[in-house]
């Protein structure tokens, strides 16, 4: 065999096997993944970390760890379809299940060949870093501290804040424009700044957090409760006159009724009949 054939087959061989092991190694950490944990530290990223850059008009840099495409499940994640009734839906295959786990199970098992190669961040390792569990309970409207809280040590919470600074710095690197400090500042003082054993001080900064969650403004729902009413009125009308010009009963009807019988319907419609004495 020529040796120009030799390096073209080696060449190709490479380019195999380095495809193969970036596949076995997204499968791997897959499995390893806590996909539960995984989805709190996302919808912590989605509540309280996204809306307030998309406010500021601030673009995370790609090799931020919280940018969607850096997520590892975030491909399945998007291929996921709620029904009714609980029900959920694969977009890869079309099949449906009765409950997210076992969509989850789904995709572990059938579809791990869907995660991209850039992403490989497995959100749940840094769920104690966003502060998935307080978070979480946020979420559910309860904002009050935990009733039995884990024993703080000093290192564990340095360590957890160190981490939460170098993702301060990469996703939101300080700047000259006073949005991208404002963003800064959001994250690594009141986020990062939550990792400490002062009790009071955590609580104060984590509410600030859940509070600045942005909700839709009063004057949707407002406009909802109103076109709500309108569709009410309208149908009870259609109701109305259905009953009165298509198949209600008439006048002549209700007379050859029971005494009992037409009182009751004529106080359905309304129309009370004078005592005659």
């Amino acid at each position: 065999m020529p040796e120009r054939d030799l390096l073209l087959a080696g060449a190709l061989l490479a380019a195999v096997l380095l495809v193969t092991g970036a596949e076995q190694e997204n499968n791997v950490n897959a499995t390893a993944c806590d996909r539960d944990r995984s989805r709190t530290a996302r919808s912590v990223i989605q509540h309280y970390v996204l809306p307030q850059a998309e406010e500021l008009g601030i673009h995370m840099p790609p090799g931020c760890l919280l940018t969607p495409s850096k997520d590892l499940y975030h491909k399945q994640e998007e291929a996921k379809q709620r029904h009714q009734r609980g029900q959920w839906g694969c977009g890869f295959c079309g099949k449906v299940f009765r409950g997210e786990p076992y969509l989850d199970h789904h995709l572990d098992t059938r579809h791990q060949d869907q995660i991209a190669p850039e992403s490989t961040v497995c959100l749940a390792d840094y769920c104690e870093v966003l502060h998935c569990d307080y978070f979480a309970r946020a979420l559910q409207g309860q904002v009050q501290p935990a009733d039995n809280p884990l024993p703080c040590r000093e290192p564990v919470i340095a360590e957890r804040r160190a981490v939460c600074e170098e993702i301060g710095l990469g996703c939101f690197p300080q700047s000259d424009k006073k949005e991208g400090m404002m963003l800064h500042e959001y994250f690594v003082d009141h986020l990062c700044g939550a990792h400490t054993c002062d009790t009071p001080q955590q609580h104060q900064l984590l509410m600030s957090i859940a509070k600045s969650r942005k909700r839709p403004r009063w004057g949707y729902r407002i406009l909802a409760f109103f076109l709500a009413l309108l569709a009410l009125l309208f149908y009870a009308g259609l109701w109305l006159y259905y009953q009165f010009n298509v198949g209600g009963p008439t006048k002549q009807d209700i007379r050859r009724l029971r005494p009992s019988r037409a009182n009751q319907l004529w106080s359905m419609i309304g129309i009370r009949k004078k005592k005659v004495f």
